[in-house]
């Protein structure tokens, strides 16, 4: 070998080349050059940060090679781990190799390159029972294996078919073996064999990844096998306390079996046919709603039933009977402080909590005060509310009570006592508010895609034309976007169309891009683009509308061009959201808010929102079109409590979807989302007698000397009541307004 001589020092390694694979205790010749005129003082060779060898040299020498041997698995402690599980055989990493040289003149070079280590073998025995031995269904089988590899085993895992047995954590680092012992009965597993052999595995697991599995099968001996059915799950006499349940059945023959058959009373849950004709055991597990079949329940009880045919066509069967629990509910706050008598002291608003329980979907929650006033009504869980007491109780002491209705009438009460307290405060208040400029608007419409909407779409569909007049006519800067109230895709897509399967998860609509998502005044044939776009489908059952809104308008989605959690291409909301512009939300839906995991609470969702424009409320308004208590020219699925709760606590407009005038509702949304804002929502409660409002630093009377109105307090409108101009007297574009009052209370 020769060395071009050259002017500076240089190392370059001979063996072996960048990226070379060897196994875990292979012999590996590492040699490195080096080069300097001056002449070369040492080569010291590396495996991570330990020295392999060293080779020190004549200075009258310009040029040298260094050679030296190791084995990877003594440097294991200098393995970086690959993390490439999803390769046939994972390597146990990479060893960085390094030369470094140095010339006489104490001149330093180096060179790395990357050696790829492969895993060393595992070996797995299965030492009990052998292969071949035949079982009784009767029997307790003792299974035994062992594992071993030098680098160490993570563990071992026992299985009885699919059935996992027992795991039994190795010797994780350095050279080591598992050794994994368990017992089983024979009968717990007859649904694990098939063609009349039983499959025992054992599967062990090296410190890097690499899984090996050994398998044995026993031949069944069915002597004695009783053919029956058995329900493992819920047990007879045992009480539902949840909506959802499992019915688990198993049957077992010597003949063979061909389905099995599960019935909640009378209704047919479904039926699990063998894929084994020679199945000698055949499980089955369905799930069921208790609400789906109350009707089945007699007094509380409920009957299941499971039913089997045989290989000869022979029929078995089983029943338990379970409990429905009933409803329950109890106030977790307010929380009673004073323990006799039992009293809860509330301010001006305060925290209304329930613990709801029971198997049945509940129909309604409310809290009504000591004359049946309704003080919250509830749809959906959780039972969470922020309650204006002093808007719907005197001072003094009050009554709650708190009633649930399940869906098959049973009803739970419960009571609290509470004393409702509100100081007055001498001082006063001030809010500042500032008139946003509309020439900018972001609308986004939030729209149901379940099964009970198409009507309700089709009727937004037609007043398109009408609400796409209004928002020319105002003159603003609009976006407009449309998204639904689903967040997962479901298997009947057709029913929704868009491309997401009705899971839009707050992309905007439609998420192929089939039409334009982002709409504004160039946007051509606007109120045809906005009608095909309000018809997001009617495949869904969970009407997640608070979530999508949210999931629409914060990151990841409302900063990316593409979503960066679905495989859809340029289905983010990117370019949509603009700071300068008021945001405007409108949900339409015909049922209440479904909460998600993790469950977010109203004031949750008001704080999310109020953050998109933080410091500026008056850049966010929001509209909801809902069922409303007491619609009579249609049936809502649910009155939306939860949206009325939103829309209420940030003073926007709330529209009845029964509504038989959809053109005078599509005008008051128009003008919600387009026209100067109109109502500013006070901080705190207010004397209406002392109120002073201020606009630019004039003063503005509520009622002129000649009769003229300006503005007036509107109680009910936000938590607090609002200050609201009538539409003559609405402040100009950046208007500064200074609201002062005493407080009612603090």
């Amino acid at each position: 070998m020769s060395i071009r001589a050259i002017d500076r020092l240089t190392v370059r390694f001979e063996t072996p080349t960048p990226e070379t694979a060897v196994g875990f205790s292979d012999v590996v010749e590492l040699k490195a050059s080096a080069a300097d005129p001056a002449g070369i003082s040492t080569i010291t060779l590396l495996a991570g940060t330990a020295e392999v060898g060293r080779c020190d040299f004549d200075a009258s020498l310009a040029q040298f090679v260094c050679a030296a041997r190791m084995t990877p698995s003594g440097f294991a402690g200098n393995l970086t781990p690959s993390g490439d599980i999803g390769a046939p055989v994972v390597p146990a990493g990479t060893l960085t190799l390094t030369a470094v040289a140095v010339s006489t003149r104490g001149v330093t070079d180096q060179v790395s390159i990357p050696l790829v280590v492969l895993p060393p073998p595992t070996a797995v025995v299965i030492e009990k029972p052998l292969t071949g031995t035949t079982v009784n269904t009767r029997q307790l089988v003792s299974f035994e294996a062992k594992a071993a590899n030098i680098s160490g085993i993570a563990a071992l895992i026992l299985s009885v078919g699919s059935d996992f047995l027992a795991q039994c954590d190795g010797i994780p680092a350095g050279p080591g073996q598992a050794t994994c012992t368990a017992q089983f009965n024979v009968s717990d597993h007859l649904s694990a064999v098939t063609a009349l052999k039983l499959p025992l595995t054992a599967k062990a697991i090296d410190r890097f990844g690499n899984v090996i599995v050994r398998r044995v099968e026993l031949p069944i001996d069915l002597a004695g096998l009783e053919p029956g059915v058995t329900i493992t799950a819920p047990l007879n006499g045992s009480t539902l306390t949840t909506e959802f349940s499992s019915l688990s059945a198993l049957a077992v023959s010597p003949a063979g079996l061909k389905s099995v058959s599960l019935l909640a009373g009378t209704v047919a849950l479904g039926t699990c046919l063998a894929s084994d004709p020679q199945a000698i055991a055949l499980r089955c597990s369905l799930p069921f709603r208790a609400t789906d079949v109350f009707d089945q329940v007699i007094g509380d009880k409920l009957t299941l039933t499971a039913n089997a045919v045989d290989g000869t066509g022979h029929a078995l069967t089983t029943s338990v009977t379970v409990s429905i629990e009933g409803p329950g509910v109890s106030f977790v706050k307010p929380v009673v402080t004073t323990p006799i008598p039992p009293v809860a002291s509330v301010g001006v608003s305060g925290p209304l909590e329930l613990a709801v329980s029971g198997a049945v979907v509940m129909q309604t929650v409310t809290v009504t005060d000591e004359v049946g006033t309704v003080l919250q009504a509830f749809s959906l869980a959780p039972y969470v509310a922020t309650v204006p007491w002093m808007k719907l109780l005197t001072r003094g002491p009050h009554t709650l009570t708190a009633t649930a209705v399940d869906k098959g009438g049973r009803k739970a009460t419960a009571k609290l006592a509470i004393q409702v307290e509100c100081p007055v405060v001498s001082s006063n208040q001030t809010d500042k508010f500032v008139e946003p400029s509309t020439t900018k608007v972001d609308l986004l419409w939030v729209i149901d895609n379940s099964s009970s909407m198409g009507n309700k779409q089709a009727t937004l569909a037609a007043n398109a034309q009408r609400f796409m007049t209004e928002a020319m006519k105002s003159t603003v800067d609009f976006h407009i976007a449309v998204t639904s109230t689903g967040l997962t895709s479901v298997s009947a897509r057709a029913a929704c169309p868009g491309g997401a399967g009705g899971g839009e998860a707050g992309r905007f609509f439609p998420v192929d891009n089939s039409r334009p998502r982002i709409l504004s005044a160039n946007t051509p044939h606007l109120a045809d683009v906005f009608a095909a776009n309000a018809k997001v489908g009617t495949c869904h059952s969970i009407e997640a509308g608070l979530e999508a809104a949210r999931l629409a308008l914060t990151p990841p989605l409302i900063d990316s061009a593409k979503d960066p959690n679905t495989s859809e291409p340029n289905d983010g909301n990117a370019g949509f959201l603009r700071a300068d512009a008021r945001l405007s939300i409108i949900w339409v839906t015909d049922a209440d808010d479904t909460e998600t995991f993790p469950v977010r609470s109203v004031q949750d969702y008001v704080n999310q929102f109020r953050a998109i424009k933080p410091g500026h409320p008056e850049l966010l308004s929001v509209s909801a079109v809902i069922g409303r208590p007491n619609s009579t020219s249609c049936s809502p699925e649910d009155i939306g409590a939860r949206y009325a709760q939103l829309v209420t606590i940030l003073g926007g407009q709330i529209a009845d979807i029964c509504a038989s005038d959809w053109g005078a509702l599509i005008d008051n949304l128009a003008h919600a989302a387009f026209q100067p804002t109109q109502s500013f929502g006070l901080s705190s409660p207010a004397d209406a007698n002392t109120v002073i409002v201020l606009v630019d630093g004039v003063p503005v009377p509520a009622t002129s000397p000649d009769g003229t109105a300006h503005w007036h307090i509107d109680p009910a409108a936000g938590p607090n009541g609002s200050v609201v101009f009538d539409p003559g007297s609405v402040p100009g574009p950046n208007s500064r307004i200074d609201v002062t009052y005493a407080q009612v209370c603090q």
